[in-house]
């Protein structure tokens, strides 16, 4: 099996997740060596002179592409730093914090499907500190969550995942005035959406107080209104309009600032085009599908590739991540 991709300068900086339309024609290459990770130790990958590259004879299983670390600022937000030199030395800690999305759902959840990727790779010590029901101002620093549950495991994490806004947003959406002013409300999810942004800053920078080291990684929400056939969301999506939920979600998506070295997870376009109610184990949370879906693109996020059947069951795609590109703004 192979892994290709591109490495390339992000002119305009627009490149905001892995899901970016691949390098476009006048952005410059970048020719920095980087390494892939592999059960059987690094590899070093020398891109062409065009900035592609095709790392091929890998073997089956898990490997992880680190791109270059000093090229500029990953604009895709998919370069992690600390979590990629503890895979390296052979493990690391991950913490996942926020809402009900971690805790809730078909066993074995999102975090213990990742670590069951990395299997092989790495050892990965999973700690999953998050809380059912739970809001984004819940876990702001000096808050109890933040201070009970996520302070203590600050200092080991390697990588901390992120699940928050999603009660936040449903509390929103069940106030029955709303509807009376359909695009006010729109206007004010959208607010309220680049609030959320704002404290999962503000929790970043208090875990970089503690551990400078720690990667951040912001799960992004895939549109619900797409679950059509689901009573809830299918209602939603009449009233408010199709493609709304996402326009919502891209507004959180370009309130996060570019210097925030933040990795983001993008499940509204990791799950776009799909059927998000197959994927569904409740109005909200996710089933054996939706678990491994949520699982591939953290894992994908973070350079991960899996070649040969996958470990994981809910109908896991094969190759997983076997495309890394990277684009950088110097």
């Amino acid at each position: 099996g192979q892994v290709t991709g591109w490495l390339y300068t992000d002119q305009d900086g627009a490149d905001e997740t892995r899901y970016a339309a691949t390098r476009e024609a006048d952005d410059p290459p970048v020719n920095r060596p980087f390494e892939v990770l592999t059960p059987t130790g690094p590899k070093a990958v020398q891109p062409c002179e065009d900035g592609s590259y095709a790392f091929t004879d890998m073997e089956d299983g898990p490997a992880m592409v680190v791109p270059p670390a000093d090229a500029g600022r990953c604009s895709r937000r998919n370069c992690p730093r600390g979590f990629a030199a503890a895979v390296a030395g052979g493990s690391a800690v991950v913490v996942t914090m926020g809402d009900s999305i971690p805790v809730v759902g078909d066993r074995p959840l999102f975090p213990s499907r990742l670590v069951t990727l990395f299997e092989g790779l790495a050892e990965i010590d999973s700690r999953n500190v998050a809380v059912a029901g739970s809001t984004s101002p819940e876990w702001l620093p000096g808050q109890p969550n933040f201070e009970r549950r996520l302070r203590p495991e600050m200092a080991d994490a390697d990588l901390v995942i992120i699940s928050i806004g999603g009660n936040d947003i449903l509390a929103y959406m069940s106030n029955p005035a709303l509807l009376a002013n359909v695009p006010m409300a729109i206007a004010g999810a959208k607010d309220l959406v680049v609030e959320i942004v704002g404290r999962v800053q503000l929790i970043m920078q208090a875990i970089r107080e503690v551990n400078p080291d720690a990667d951040i990684l912001y799960c992004l929400y895939p549109d619900y209104t797409q679950a059509t056939t689901h009573q809830l969301w299918g209602l939603a999506g009449r009233l408010i309009g199709a493609g709304t939920m996402r326009e919502v979600l891209e507004t959180a998506l370009a309130a996060i600032p570019d210097d925030e070295e933040l990795l983001v997870a993008d499940m509204l376009n990791g799950f776009a085009g799909l059927d998000v109610g197959l994927y569904l184990y409740d109005a909200l949370h996710f089933n054996d599908l939706g678990q491994t879906r949520y699982a591939e693109e953290i894992f994908q996020t973070l350079g991960g590739v899996y070649l040969g059947p996958s470990p994981l069951g809910g109908e896991p795609r094969s190759p997983l991540g076997a495309e890394q590109s990277y684009g950088f703004v110097p």
